[in-house]
């Protein structure tokens, strides 16, 4: 077989067409992850999920054109070889010339690390992932290939199947669920390279592809047998059909079933928090998991969650976990009964568009009580959701925290959003107020009547110098706040006009060394305002359509250590630090929130600024010096966090969170929030679970606009690739004319 294999080799690597179809392919695959993520703009994104998507679907063209080289028809029948080792030579050495393809992305993998970061392990394990898919479709475009007699008939045999195997998967959701899902899912390449591209080594894929090479491999022997006429006994044939079918069975019957995570942040393992509270469980532990059964197809992300609630369960031998087909009518009211109502999905096509009632959901039933996750799309935060719900039902402490509305904002309005989100996240919000506005005959007490509890203040406006006196000494003596305040004031109903305040509650911050700028920050890099030239407002009159421009009072921050995802500030102000100021009193001080480098403090009046945007951006005499600022900053003492003063109360307005968000809302200022208050409460461990998910592929590592390298990257590229394949090209030319010399 050695030989073969040698023979299959030179034939291909002394082959032009090998080398320019080779540099097609990679270079077309690294062509579309530019074009289509759009690389090379603000949207760019390291993430080379799209890459490895695309080089899958180009191997539905590349492996059938490759098989060519190895189609020797009716003279293989006539070489001193058995039938399995001409079938196995041939596939080997097909999947060895497609190893050495790989070794073409290695210099598209080092330009995308230029611009930012890449999670190496997991680039290592999908190319791995592509490396076995393409060994499952080799050996399928090889029994192709043995079955019929023209190479360019069973090439596009060979294409056209592959196409339907790719795509076969998305049949339930265009043509509705139905019980073939799941065999359809079991034969999708597509969803059982999911795991890979997702940094998960799954034994379940990984076998089904090899188990299916081997069937395959083993119907091409058969075939082979059949072409010389070399029949052998039935019953072996049998026994070997058997046990390729059954190692295909097995692996769908989840007997064997084990993920390892590669992930930098380890997001499929269960971190030390979680294995702690799993380890306190003292008495029986019901973990249910409701799923609706064509979630298998809709949201395949529900696997992975059904998977890591198994791990959790696996942690203490008094947690029972059971899964349950939610599709049923009893169970969908049982749901109901306990508040679950599910989600919404359309499916279908324009004309056959229909709606489906979904349900993924856990209860965790515990010394009689019971907590909820009403839905569970994925996995990304349903270990802290999970971890933060058992670890109340153990302990049965409420995370308890005061709400005073220090300003004009108001917790039913202005800020909606805040309290829902709060207690969707484990707190108990209670209103409490400013000693001057408690009421205690109404059940309005004051928020320094409770020490023990920490407190959210929104706002500055409504206290007056006792407020602050109280504020001061609450924290002096042990108790924990978090306070959003600016020291200027904005009308949103009113052309968003600034006013300065008069400084009063900045000054008693000095106390804990933190003093505000009285100017407000601004940014080049700020959240877009979009301007219609109906709108009067006389900023741009040339305008004669809707324009975005963005608006430098509402800064962009960039993501860091605290924020991993950035955050949109609104109106906020810039403070400054002082650590020997704040250890007079015994505490210290550290900045927690930075601006972009980019960004300023708008000078103004003696009394108010000016907020319209274009005159910000365009007027240099009134900016100061562009440079980082701090935004929010933590007080400590003893190691432990005190007090966090956040410079952007209006980031949690209801009115304005819009104005930032996507898709999706943007909840990345209330994620800071909730961070700290657990942090304050003692579970500064809880909030890591949060931002296990998250990894910053941003284009962080280039200070230049990115679509500046465009055209020399993709030229090197090129460059590069065309030169790895002339190469050998070369080298193995000279070497046959030498041997024909």
């Amino acid at each position: 077989m050695n030989n073969l294999i040698r023979f299959y080799l030179r034939k291909v690597f002394r082959s032009p067409s090998f080398y320019a179809a080779t540099g097609l392919f990679a270079f077309c695959s690294e062509l579309i992850f530019f074009i289509g993520t759009r690389f090379f703009s603000s949207a760019g994104s390291t993430n080379l999920h799209p890459f490895f998507t695309a080089a899958s679907s180009l191997l539905i063209l590349y492996v059938p054109f490759l098989m060519q080289f190895f189609f020797t028809g009716e003279r293989e029948l006539w070489l001193p070889e058995s039938d399995l080792n001409i079938v196995t030579g041939k596939i080997l050495s097909a999947f060895l010339s497609f190893c050495c393809t790989e070794i073409l992305f290695i210099p598209f993998f080092l330009a995308v690390s230029f611009f930012g970061s890449l999670d190496f392990r997991c680039v290592i394990l999908e190319s791995l992932g592509l490396l076995i898919s393409s060994l499952s479709c080799i050996s399928f475009c090889t029994f192709i290939f043995s079955k019929i007699q023209k190479k360019a008939h069973a090439a596009i045999v060979s294409t056209f199947i592959l196409v339907i195997l790719n795509l076969v998967h998305l049949l339930p959701y265009y043509a509705g669920v139905n019980l073939t899902s799941g065999l359809l899912n079991f034969f999708s390449p597509v969803l059982r390279s999911e795991s890979f591209s997702k940094g998960l080594f799954s034994t379940n894929d990984f076998i089904f592809f090899i188990s299916s090479a081997v069937f395959l491999t083993v119907l091409t022997v058969l075939e082979h047998q059949k072409k010389r006429g070399n029949a052998k006994l039935p019953l072996k044939r049998i026994k070997l059909l058997s046990f390729t079918a059954f190692l295909l069975l097995l692996v769908d019957s989840g007997l064997i079933q084990a993920k390892i995570d590669f992930t930098a942040s380890k997001k499929y393992s269960l971190s030390d928090v979680s294995k702690k509270i799993a380890s306190l469980i003292d008495e029986p532990l019901e973990l249910t998991y409701y799923r609706t059964s064509s979630l298998r197809t809709l949201l395949p992300g529900t696997e992975d969650a059904s998977y890591f609630l198994k791990s959790y369960a696996q942690e203490n031998p008094y947690i029972y976990y059971s899964e349950k087909d939610a599709s049923k009518k009893e169970i969908q009211s049982q749901l109901l009964a306990e508040g679950i109502r599910g989600e919404t999905v359309s499916s279908g096509t324009d004309d056959t568009l229909s709606v489906t009632k979904i349900y993924s959901a856990v209860t965790i039933t515990y010394r009689g009580k019971t907590e909820t996750i009403p839905y569970v799309p994925d996995i990304k935060n349903l270990e802290y959701d999970l971890t933060l719900r058992i670890e109340h039902l153990i302990t049965g402490k409420h995370r308890i925290i005061q709400l005073v509305q220090g300003g004009n904002l108001d917790y039913s309005a202005d800020l909606s959003y805040l309290i829902p989100y709060l207690e969707y996240n484990g707190f108990t919000p209670v209103r409490t107020a400013v000693p001057s506005e408690s009421f205690p005959e109404a059940g309005l007490y004051a928020f320094s009547d409770f020490p023990e509890v920490p407190v959210l203040i929104t706002g500055s406006e409504a206290f007056t110098k006792e407020d602050m006196k109280a504020l001061e000494d609450y924290i002096l003596h042990g108790g924990k706040a978090f306070i959003a305040s600016s020291p200027f004031s904005v009308n949103l109903e009113d052309s968003w006009k600034i006013t300065k305040g008069d400084g009063r509650f900045e000054r008693m911050l000095f106390t804990f060394g933190i003093y505000f700028d009285e100017n407000p920050l601004c940014d080049t890099k700020a959240v877009p305002l979009t301007l219609y030239p109906e709108n009067n407002s006389g900023l741009k009159k040339e305008m004669t359509e809707a324009e975005k421009i963005p608006y430098p009072f509402w800064p962009e921050l960039p993501p860091q250590e605290n924020a991993q995802k950035g955050m949109a500030l609104f109106w906020p102000a810039s403070m400054h630090t002082e650590n020997d100021i704040a250890e007079i009193e015994g505490f210290s001080v550290k900045p927690v929130l930075y601006s972009s480098d980019t960004s300023w403090n708008q000078k103004g009046n003696a009394d108010s600024f000016d907020t319209n945007p274009f005159t910000a951006l365009k007027n240099p005499e009134n900016s100061g010096e562009q440079k980082s600022h701090v935004c929010a900053a933590e007080v400590l003492k003893n190691g432990e966090s005190r007090a966090v003063v956040f410079t952007s109360p209006l980031s949690f307005c209801t009115k304005l969170i819009p104005y930032s968000s996507g898709k999706e809302i943007d909840l990345r200022a209330l994620d800071f929030l909730t961070a700290s208050l657990l942090k304050l409460s003692g579970y500064g461990e809880f909030s890591k679970l949060k931002d296990k998910f998250f990894f910053d592929d941003s284009l962080s590592k280039i200070k230049e606009e990115p679509a500046s390298y465009r055209e020399k990257v993709i030229l090197i590229l090129f460059i590069i690739t065309s030169v790895l394949c002339m190469v050998p090209y070369m080298v193995f030319s000279r070497t046959r004319r030498k041997f024909r010399e």
